[in-house]
């Protein structure tokens, strides 16, 4: 199954539930949860995973890797950005953080995608998934909505000029198994 790179239908994470999502990842923390968005419709995310709970959970630690590692530099301006993971059958996952503010993200980058390496990626069969975290930082500021698909700088480029397809086969150019 392919999906356009630039649709507006990217799915909300309905799979796990966004709002009780949302709630459970509260924390005292700099970082809050303002959206989940899944790549792929739900139903891949759901016949990939050997249950739900799998991908709330790790949507769970993934925010709270990412806010732990954020509230251990020192204070900032408030910036939204996205959390951006990919994970495969191996148990292994790439992360991009991005944000409409990246001088803001800046001093966070770093400790950010080092804490997010060692977050325990769950199991997923038959091929990768993807989903996106979007998020405010000490109030926030410029964000992220769900109303269009925002992707990686290294996926654009991997896609054809007359754009393409957000699927298996781009996975696996971002991202070649044995890597």
């Amino acid at each position: 199954m392919q999906r356009r790179a630039f649709l507006s239908g990217m799915a909300s994470a309905g799979i796990c539930g966004v709002p009780e999502l949302a709630k459970a990842a509260e924390s005292d923390g700099p970082l809050r949860l303002s959206s989940a968005l899944l790549y792929q419709p739900s139903q891949e995310f759901e016949a990939r995973l050997s249950s739900p709970q799998h991908l709330s959970n790790y949507m769970k630690a993934v925010i709270k890797a990412a806010s732990d590692a954020i509230g251990q530099q020192p204070k900032g301006p408030g910036f939204s950005g996205q959390i951006v993971v990919l994970f495969k059958p191996v148990r292994k996952a790439r992360y991009w953080v991005m944000s409409k503010s990246p001088e803001r993200l800046k001093p966070y980058e770093e400790a950010m995608i080092q804490a997010l390496h060692k977050v325990d990626v769950p199991p997923v069969f038959g091929g990768p998934l993807a989903f996106a975290l979007l998020y405010d930082v000490w109030e926030g500021g410029a964000g992220y909505t769900n109303d269009g698909m925002v992707i990686p700088e290294q996926w654009v480029k991997a896609l054809p000029p007359t754009g393409g397809y957000i699927d298996d086969a781009l996975f696996g150019k971002l991202w070649p198994d044995g890597q």
